[in-house]
C-alpha cells in the first residue's frame, strides 16, 4: 500500500536502492614473525580495543591508514631501502605505513644504521618508546623518529603479500596492502 501524505495524497516511498559505498582509505597491515627456538614460527597480533569503531576487541595484524607524512618519508632521498617497482614501488606510502605502524602498535622498529640491522640495547629501550609515544600522540613522523636515529627504514625487507578492499556494504572501509616481515632481532614487540 502506497505511502500517503496528510492531505490524502499518495507519496513516494523512501528510496530502497544501497546508498553510494564509502571510498576505501588507504592502509598497510603487516604479519611479523620469528622462527621459535623450539621448531615453528611464531606470529605477532594485536588485540583491538573493545570499544574500538573497527572490527573491536579481535585480534589483528598491526596496521592502520596511510597518511600523508608516511608518503613523504618514502619520498625523502636516502630515508627508505629501495624496493623495486609496480604498484608498491616507494612513493605511495603503504611501505612507510607499515613500519609506522609495528613501531606504533608492536614497538618494533624496522629499519637499518650503517647498512646494519638495527640493533637495540637495554640503553635505547626509554629513548625508542618516547619516539613511540610521540608517534602515537601525532607528536612526531616517521620521517622524524628516523632522522632522529640516524637509520634508513628497512622497507625493501616487507614481503607484499596481499591486498584486500573491505566489503562496498561496510560504513567505514580500507583498501589494505598486507606485508610479511621477520621481526627484527634482538627487540621484543609489545
Amino acid at each position: 500500500m502506497p505511502a500517503s501524505s496528510s492531505d490524502g495524497a499518495a507519496s513516494t516511498p523512501p528510496s530502497t536502492t544501497p546508498s553510494t559505498p564509502v571510498t576505501p582509505r588507504p592502509a598497510s597491515a603487516t604479519v611479523m614473525a620469528r622462527e621459535r627456538l623450539e621448531g615453528g614460527i611464531e606470529v605477532f597480533m594485536v588485540r583491538r580495543h573493545v570499544q574500538s569503531e573497527f572490527v573491536p576487541d579481535v585480534y589483528v595484524f598491526p596496521g592502520g591508514s596511510v597518511s600523508v607524512a608516511d608518503r613523504e618519508a618514502e619520498r625523502t632521498p636516502g630515508l627508505c631501502a629501495p624496493a623495486g617497482e609496480g604498484p608498491m614501488a616507494l612513493g605511495s606510502g603503504f611501505r612507510a605505513a607499515a613500519i609506522r605502524e609495528l613501531f606504533e602498535e608492536a614497538g618494533a622498529l624496522v629499519a637499518r644504521r650503517d647498512g646494519e640491522p638495527l640493533h637495540v640495547t637495554e640503553a635505547d629501550l626509554p629513548r625508542l618508546a618516547t619516539l613511540r609515544d610521540a608517534l602515537n600522540a601525532r607528536t612526531a613522523t616517521l620521517l622524524e623518529v628516523a632522522q632522529r636515529e640516524a637509520v634508513t627504514l628497512a622497507t625493501d625487507t616487507l614481503l607484499h603479500w596481499a591486498h584486500w578492499i573491505t566489503p562496498e556494504a561496510w560504513p567505514k572501509r580500507f583498501d589494505t596492502h598486507f606485508f610479511l616481515v621477520e621481526a627484527p632481532e634482538g627487540q621484543e614487540p609489545a
